[in-house]
């Protein structure tokens, strides 16, 4: 077992939709060491307080260090031509 001293979890209250904050749990679990000595959880969920189960559960194959991504930023565009005029987004009061 790999001993990182990185945190195991992370909790907060958020916005889950409208309406009041809700409790939030997101678990790094599978701490390792990847490609080029970084150090990362190979698995991590989040969960709402108010759902028995994960909302997400992203398991983690590989981290590559220092890979060019000149190409990659440009295929938000590619996808989404009218990313630049963004419909308006609303912040749920505060």
């Amino acid at each position: 077992m790999l001993v990182t001293g990185c945190p195991p979890y992370v909790e907060a209250d958020r916005y889950k939709a409208t309406g009041p904050k809700v409790g939030w749990h997101g678990s790094q679990t599978e701490w390792r060491r990847f490609e080029g000595g970084v150090i990362a959880p190979g698995r991590f969920q989040a969960k709402w307080a108010d759902e028995p189960l994960p909302w997400i559960d992203i398991h983690t194959r590989s981290v590559r260090v220092n890979v060019p991504i000149k190409n990659v930023l440009s295929l938000p565009v590619a996808l989404w031509p009218d990313a630049d005029d963004p419909e308006p987004v609303s912040s749920p009061a505060a």
